[in-house]
């Protein structure tokens, strides 16, 4: 209760007209929150496959495409102001559908949410040097109040931060492999194959694709503040696009300079790939500066992924899936009960992922519930070939494409990981009954007056 006191006087100041998001904005949280914390990661674990790792990128590039092009129709099909993936399949298939959509997406949204705040205080001990545990419980906390209260504060200072931070992770990430192209060596790219030579060309393909695949989750982004969009019909499409291919191609080109650069074997051996990329053309130590960019990057990626959040328990409130409590809006249309609610499973994580062997479990979790969004994204595949009115051979093709694209992530995650994705998702039984009994009696009331 002190809680939310504290975080209603922080934003209680009215005003005449609520501000929406604009291309830019919307641009900024889809690519803020596929760039996040990995990128500074992922050519280190991708070296190991070889430069044909590339070409995995390329694939997975052209799949997140496909679904970007996806969710961009569905947002032209369902023009209610409810939006986000749960609606696209409630519009489909219908409300119990629909729930277990929003239900999957809000929970592995906001697990994934600690999962960055751990990241970030990781990064910075980079900086810092070792910290305490109380230590390093102050800067999540810090992190997570900070975000919290720029979204309580309204979607307009929620986009203009998002875009900020978004222009402060991507220039070091652009600026320093783009300088690096011109430091290629080219025989760097003659170790096409795996490393392992047990591992065959095949089988790294898929593995890296797999990899790579996790980097685009978030394509959807744009689609789920739909109220709070300028000309939605519209925006969201581009932005949804725009912000998918702006991704792919710091993905892509971060991972041409750094193996062309560095080499395999070298970015196999590395903890900080871009810190070493960096320190390899300029000279001195950039490991502190590139940790900070981490940082950053893993705050922006915390607050498109805060804003998100609140949105799909707000839209699947006010569609009769969620208690009402989640729609209930201040004066500038923040859905504040959602972000509370919301920010609050997140800071219990936090405490949750203290000790090193529950921060481990949890980290299997958050895999887990990236596994369980591919289930949702499936369903928005056949959403789309079912709303889609005047389907053409292309648009067939988009629709094929991007299933197929689904359908091998849960090939790759494996049986035992999309057996305990749908076990996460049925944690919302008891949830789901809560709230139809709630709903029934409301019937009764009403029926009897």
């Amino acid at each position: 209760m002190v809680l939310h006191v504290f975080f209603h006087a922080m934003i209680s100041k009215e005003c005449d007209m609520q501000k929406k998001m604009g291309l830019m904005e919307c641009t900024a949280l889809v690519t803020g929150n596929l760039v996040g914390s990995g990128v500074f990661m992922l050519p280190a674990i991708l070296a190991s496959y070889g430069s044909s790792s590339i070409i995995s990128w390329a694939i997975t590039a052209c799949g997140a495409t496909l679904l970007a092009l996806v969710f961009s129709e569905l947002s032209k099909q369902v023009t209610d102001e409810v939006g986000g993936p749960h609606a696209f399949i409630l519009q489909a298939f219908g409300k119990e559908a629909g729930f277990w959509a929003a239900w999957g997406y809000w929970v592995l949204t906001w697990s994934s949410n600690t999962a960055l705040l751990v990241t970030a205080a990781s990064y910075l001990v980079q900086i810092t040097g070792p910290l305490s545990p109380l230590s390093m419980l102050c800067v999540q906390l810090s992190i997570w109040a900070t975000v919290s209260l720029v979204n309580l504060s309204g979607v307009e200072n929620a986009a203009k931060f998002e875009a900020c931070i978004t222009v402060l992770k991507i220039l070091p990430i652009i600026v320093i492999p783009m300088v690096a192209l011109a430091y290629i060596d080219i025989e760097h790219f003659y170790s096409f194959t795996p490393l392992d030579t047990k591992v065959s060309l095949l089988e790294g393909m898929q593995a890296s694709v797999f990899a790579t695949m996790w980097a685009f989750i978030g394509v959807e982004s744009a689609t789920v503040p739909a109220k709070e969009v300028e000309n939605p019909e519209k925006t969201i499409g581009q932005a949804t696009i725009l912000g998918t291919l702006l991704a792919a191609v710091v993905y892509i080109v971060g991972s041409i300079a750094t193996i062309g650069v560095l080499g395999s074997s070298t970015l196999t051996a590395s903890s900080a790939p871009y810190a070493q990329l960096a320190s390899s053309i300029f000279g001195g130590t950039w490991a502190s500066i590139i940790a900070l960019c981490a940082i950053i990057s893993c705050v922006g990626a915390l607050n498109g992924w805060t804003l998100v959040v609140a949105r799909i328990a707000q839209g699947a409130a006010d569609q009769g899936l969620f208690p009402a409590l989640f729609a209930k809006t201040n004066a500038q249309g923040t859905p504040v009960n959602s972000v509370l609610v919301a920010s609050l499973c997140t800071l219990v994580s936090i405490v949750f992922t203290l000790q090193d062997d529950m921060l481990s479990q949890f980290n299997h979790i958050v895999d887990i519930a990236v596994t369980l969004i591919l289930f949702i994204y499936f369903g928005c595949v056949l959403a789309y070939f079912k709303l889609t009115r005047g389907m053409n051979r292309y648009a067939y093709a988009i629709g094929i494409g991007a299933g197929s694209f689904v359908l091998f992530g849960l090939y790759a995650s494996g049986i035992k990981q999309v057996m305990q994705a749908i076990a996460l998702l049925l944690t919302g039984v008891v949830f789901r009954l809560r709230w139809q009994v709630a709903d029934d009696e409301d019937r009764l009331v009403t029926h009897s007056s």
